[in-house]
């Protein structure tokens, strides 16, 4: 696993902290997670720090050639452990970064260590199409209603015949829907199910501090057995994986 993309669909948040939370809790190496939503980024403002180095600066030097591993060049460390690019919150901005970007995302697959995009809502974008069309996984993050199901139906029908069999469903809280349903009738894997956790997504959400012990926590603990599957299947998973246990929604 080298390239993973994680997304949202219209009216399904959570993305970016499922990214971010992958990230943290990945097995072994540091994970470098990139912040490529071209609507605007969200950590920089959640966590206090500057938006450069950062996405904007990373996007300008690969205008310029590329050297092994660029992007670690501007990643800032968060305190949840993780070395990030952040994005720019403004919308003009973050496009512009994130289409510069794209063009370059095939290099990231060369990184010595996994690379993650949360490319916020997933688009029919030539930017995000580039990313997704490079990943090995694509994860849509979606909650378990009704609303929320019918936009990824229409989102995954987007997605080419050979991404299709790469992508993968992360359902985040509670909801009438379980994994198993959501697996039978849109015919995609269910990754993962994702604990209500206030304090664990507090955590993520830069509102609480991380404590000794913080991925301990319902969320952080569902996200590491996530990171620890992704860590290790085959680059090229099968089109129909069982789907997996429920946990905790």
């Amino acid at each position: 696993m080298t390239l993973l993309v994680v997304g949202s669909v219209k009216g399904a948040p959570g993305a970016t902290t499922a990214a971010l939370g992958l990230a943290a809790c990945w097995p072994g190496q540091p994970v470098l997670l990139v912040e490529a939503d071209p609507h605007g980024g969200d950590l920089a403002a959640r966590f206090g720090r500057a938006e450069t180095p950062g996405l904007a600066t990373a996007a300008a030097q690969a205008r310029h050639g590329t050297e092994a591993d660029w992007p670690s060049a501007h990643a800032q460390s968060l305190p949840v452990g993780c070395p990030v690019l952040l994005g720019p919150a403004a919308g003009h901005a973050a496009t512009a970064a994130v289409t510069a970007l794209a063009a370059h995302t095939p290099a990231l697959r060369h990184r010595s260590a996994p690379t993650l995009i949360d490319a916020g809502r997933l688009s029919a974008s030539a930017a995000t199409t580039a990313m997704v069309d490079a990943a090995d996984v694509v994860l849509f993050v979606v909650r378990p209603r009704l609303d929320h199901l019918a936009h990824l139906h229409a989102s995954l029908s987007l997605l080419s015949d050979h991404v299709r069999p790469r992508a993968q469903v992360v359902l985040a809280g509670a909801g009438p829907y379980t994994a198993a349903e959501v697996h039978r009738e849109l015919r995609v894997s269910v990754a993962a199910v994702l604990p209500h956790d206030r304090r664990g997504a507090g955590v993520l959400s830069g509102r609480f501090a991380p404590t000794i012990g913080w991925r301990r926590l319902r969320l952080p603990r569902a996200l590491h057995r996530l990171a620890g599957g992704l860590a290790t299947a085959s680059v090229t998973p099968s089109v129909s994986p069982a789907a997996p246990t429920r946990e905790g929604a």
